[in-house]
């Protein structure tokens, strides 16, 4: 008979067993490769005219884009030119929508909604994950120089977009004076994803994270809290952010969010 160590080894070995064959039956990343690609001039979207399914997290929903790239609710041929009023929405996760299909987020509630109206309006939904407003500017200005025609734009700024500006998009700068560590995702190598320990253990990872933020809370340790959490830190004075903001820091970042989302734009 197993002891009481042995007891604890077997079920913890079933467990992982189980966590490993449900996270890689539902990680889907064909899906994601088929659907999210790179782009030179907006760093990342979606492919055009995509239907089928993506996943986030440990959901699995329905994903379809139209000829522009855009999430929509049919995978449907949209003029450049509409006779009707046309409003452009772009942010990032939240306003892609997420994990859920189209018709349930916001921007698929507007569509519809103005759909439904005597005088049409159409919303395109131009948002996509992680997306900022050195982004939101290059991908507008993409499709306005494609002849895509629209009556106004709403973005929605969201409270990663400092730390975005900071790091990353640091790369996606008009004068190609890029920092000499920063590599753009538009100019990666194409391949399959690095595998991580979180691709096929989801289920442990999840309850790990989960207990560590716990534990953090109750010993008082919030900055490891924020430091886990960094897309917000710079809203908080004195957060100790290390270096999770290179190579512009948060000053850096805020002035690039301001710089795209009134200069670039105001010039145009």
């Amino acid at each position: 008979m197993l002891g009481w160590a042995g007891t604890v080894v077997y079920c913890l070995a079933l467990y992982l067993l189980f966590d490993f064959g449900y996270s890689s039956l539902t990680r889907g990343e064909e899906q994601q490769r088929a659907v999210r690609i790179a782009n030179p001039v907006y760093d990342h979207g979606f492919s055009a005219k995509f239907e089928g399914q993506d996943v986030w997290g440990e959901i699995r929903y329905p994903l379809i884009t139209n000829s522009l790239g855009f999430k929509d609710a049919s995978p449907r041929d949209v003029p450049l030119k509409s006779s009707s009023r046309r409003v452009l929405l772009i942010g990032d996760s939240f306003a892609e929508g997420i994990g859920m299909k189209f018709e349930d987020s916001f921007p698929g509630m507007l569509q519809e909604a103005g759909q439904a109206r005597s005088e049409k309006i159409e919303f395109l939904n131009a948002g996509v994950v992680s997306y900022a407003p050195t982004i939101y500017y290059n991908k507008i200005k993409h499709w306005l120089d494609q002849g895509l025609r629209f009556d106004e734009v709403i973005v929605f700024s969201d409270i990663s977009d400092v730390a975005d500006e900071a790091t990353r998009n640091s790369c996606l700068d008009d004068q190609k004076q890029l920092p000499k560590n920063c590599v753009p995702l538009s100019a990666a190598p194409a391949g399959p994803p690095e595998w991580r320990p979180g691709d096929s253990f989801n289920m442990s990872i999840r309850l790990f994270n989960f207990f560590r933020y716990q534990l953090y809370w109750l010993a008082g340790t919030q900055d490891q809290v924020l430091n886990s959490n960094v897309h917000s830190a710079w809203t908080i004075a004195g957060a100790a952010v290390g270096d999770s903001y290179s190579p512009l820091g948060i000053e850096g970042g805020v002035q690039r969010s301001i710089d795209s989302m009134l200069g670039r734009l105001r010039d145009r």
